[in-house]
């Protein structure tokens, strides 16, 4: 979960932006306004990086205005993560999978609609299990 910065802007909107995810900007003319678009925006940005081959950003920045993305990208950034702390490269997971290379491929591809099913079948090889919690909204 990433958190958001929400300020007043200077043309009367409120700008939201996420410090530790680089390009994740939005707005909105009200909080609830600006809120709604944060995943979007949050989600848009973290495809720019895996399309720069860039390692994902680590959330450290803490507000009020907690973002998550939706579950099926979430559920890809944690096996993305659980890859890395386990050293399980691709071709690694493909053999622990008994799948072809092209599919592990996209499950870690945030924006490929990949079922849940299996996406908890990849990270419960590595060693974690997906859990989703449901809360009620505050804006």
């Amino acid at each position: 979960m990433y958190c958001a910065k929400l300020e007043k802007d200077d043309n009367g909107t409120i700008l939201v932006t996420f410090p530790d995810v680089q390009g994740a900007v939005t707005f909105g003319y009200t909080r609830e306004e600006a809120l709604f678009h944060a995943q979007d925006a949050l989600e848009s940005a973290l495809e720019l990086y895996e399309e720069r081959d860039e390692d994902l950003p680590v959330p450290r920045y803490e507000s009020a205005f907690p973002v998550a993305p939706r579950v099926l990208v979430a559920a890809k950034i944690e096996l993305r993560n659980a890859m890395r702390d386990t050293h399980t490269t691709k071709y690694a997971l493909v053999k622990k999978l008994k799948v072809h290379p092209p599919e592990v491929d996209r499950l870690l591809r945030l924006n490929h609609k990949s079922r849940l099913n299996d996406l908890e079948k990849a990270l419960f090889v590595l060693g974690r299990r997906m859990a989703v919690k449901f809360s009620a909204s505050r804006v």
